[in-house]
């Protein structure tokens, strides 16, 4: 579905700290889908769209106009987004990763997740390093979750200094 939206669409990535179910994964998106299908923001239909991927990763990305900042979507209208993904989270029995904390595949192919100063600790003993895949939420638009993928290697994120940095004080 994403793939009707332009490059410009602004995105949320949210990651569970879980494994969905497929159970989970066909509610959730539903929920979603039917929100969509009414979603405004100041008034002004909000074009949008949403994929689960890696049975991690929910991607949702929305646009009004192009030209505008954040696609035009505005913060009333990000706030309802955000409300839904919260209601989905208390009744799916979802855990959404906090903002702080990074969710990574480790040696073994699991996943596992990590605050930031844990995860930079975690490059001292070689557990993770600059090609452990992590899951990045930080990116805006559909562009670069085409252009990247959500799930990334550390090197190709915003957290490639901490390899770097870790070699510099080690």
């Amino acid at each position: 579905m994403l793939e009707r939206l332009s490059e410009n669409a602004r995105t949320w990535v949210y990651v569970s700290s879980n494994r969905l179910s497929q159970e989970q994964q066909s509610s959730l998106l539903k929920r979603l889908d039917s929100f969509i299908d009414s979603w405004t923001s100041h008034g002004r239909p909000v074009t949008a769209a949403c994929e689960i991927v890696h049975n991690y990763a929910l991607i949702v990305a929305a646009s009004i106009s192009e030209d505008e900042i954040n696609a035009g979507v505005s913060g009333c209208g990000i706030d309802k987004l955000q409300n839904v993904v919260d209601r989905a989270e208390e009744d799916l029995g979802i855990k959404w990763v906090e903002p702080l904390t990074i969710l990574f595949r480790d040696k073994t192919g699991q996943f596992s997740g990590a605050s930031r100063s844990e995860f930079r600790s975690m490059f001292a003993t070689g557990d993770v390093d600059a090609e452990t895949a992590i899951f990045d939420t930080t990116l805006s638009t559909l562009r670069e979750v085409r252009a990247h993928g959500v799930l990334r290697p550390v090197a190709e994120t915003w957290l490639a200094h901490v390899p770097a940095r870790h070699r510099a004080t080690a």
